[in-house]
């Protein structure tokens, strides 16, 4: 924008009031979801998203266009959220949910959504054989997705956090399971915001026979498996994607997505013979990283990219390798970093095809790192240091 508040008239103030109103209206399931990837507390989340409000006014009139508003509102929420959370500052006064709060930025009442309590359908259980439960006792992760009717395809987010990530990013809840406890403590927000959701409860003793039920703090929901989105969609507004090429492994494609969103990737693409990110595991590694970044599938390597103006970085041990401090490397506009698995790496074609291949020094005789450490080295010394 680059222009000083205090130099504008009244009638060129009100409308940038409204544009900013119109602005944060749009994004606000943005802005609400990074709040809830740091607190279950609605009460605290609504703290969050107000200060989010503030430093957002505070920087409108500065922002440049250097990158697309939505990642620049989502920049300014993981940063505000984290500052706030370093300090335990909380400057907005704590305060009750209500329909309608006052930011000053608004100079007006922001309509704030909040859902209504509606009388829930509770579903007791006594076994894991119970119509319906299957979906979280019996069915493999291959059923879950189904690929013959992707349109039916279901996967599993675990805990509270987690779950309030997926809902905020638009993602359907299908069923929640957890015990009476968390009805009215930790799944409480979940579950008044979707009262028509089926809740299955059941005991304890009976929950924690479920496979890895202990780390699920003891909230688990079934969700819809959204079609996936075109490369060209996701990628249209990026500037640095990841390219996952053959990693099979859930903990370390949970690992990479939240380094992805941590350290300012734009989007993720994955071959067909790469983990799926909605993996129990991988949504659970990842902290629900995986609904924050963009993702899909990509067949056509590097052919898709190359035409929308990407170069690749190969990240390959070879002999003509460049060091991942080059300074050509920073130079680039839009950027496509390949990840391989530490054992195999990279396929050959793949590194021949690439623009760049590119090493990280190491020391003391290591001659590679794990693809999840890797990534996160490769995503900060290879961030677009224009934003």
């Amino acid at each position: 924008m680059g222009y000083k508040l205090f130099e504008l008239t009244p009638e060129k103030m009100n409308a940038i009031e409204l544009e900013f109103t119109k602005l944060v209206r749009e994004h606000r399931k943005t802005i609400y979801t990074v709040c809830y990837f740091f607190s279950d507390n609605p009460t605290y989340v609504d703290d969050l998203f107000q200060e989010v409000l503030v430093n957002l006014w505070k920087g409108y009139a500065k922002f440049r266009g250097d990158s697309s508003l939505k990642t620049w509102i989502w920049r300014v929420s993981l940063n505000t959220c984290c500052k706030v959370e370093r300090g335990k500052k909380r400057n907005v006064p704590g305060m009750e949910t209500k329909n309608f709060v006052f930011c000053f930025a608004f100079r007006s009442p922001c309509t704030i959504f909040v859902p209504k309590k509606k009388k829930m359908p509770i579903i007791p259980i006594t076994s894991l054989q119970h119509p319906g439960v299957e979906i979280f006792s019996t069915l493999t992760e291959a059923q879950l997705r189904n690929r013959i009717e992707p349109t039916k395809g279901i996967f599993i987010a675990e805990s509270p956090k987690v779950i309030n990530v997926a809902l905020g990013t638009g993602y359907e809840p299908v069923a929640l399971l957890c015990e009476q406890k968390h009805i009215d403590g930790d799944a409480a927000s979940i579950i008044g915001a979707h009262p028509d959701m089926p809740v299955y409860t059941g005991s304890r003793e009976l929950l924690a026979s479920l496979t890895g039920y202990t780390l699920t703090r003891g909230v688990l929901c079934a969700m819809r498996r959204p079609m996936a989105p075109t490369v060209e969609e996701v990628c249209r507004d990026a500037r640095r994607v990841v390219v996952i090429d053959g990693v099979v492994d859930t903990t370390n494609i949970g690992a990479i997505f939240r380094s992805a969103a941590a350290l300012g990737i734009d989007a993720v693409l994955l071959t067909p013979n790469s983990c799926d990110p909605l993996n129990r595991r991988a949504v659970r590694v990842s902290m629900g990283s995986v609904f924050l970044v963009p993702w899909t599938w990509i067949t056509q390597l590097p052919g898709e990219l190359h035409d929308m103006g990407f170069q690749t970085a190969a990240m390959a041990l070879t002999d003509d390798s460049i060091p991942i401090d080059h300074p050509i490397l920073a130079e680039i506009p839009r950027l496509a970093i390949i990840m391989g698995t530490e054992g195999d790496g990279l396929p050959q074609q793949t590194i021949d095809e690439a623009d760049h291949v590119v090493r990280i020094p190491m020391q003391h005789g290591v001659d590679s790192l794990n693809v999840a450490a890797a990534a996160a080295v490769a995503f900060w010394e290879l961030r677009d240091r224009q934003r």
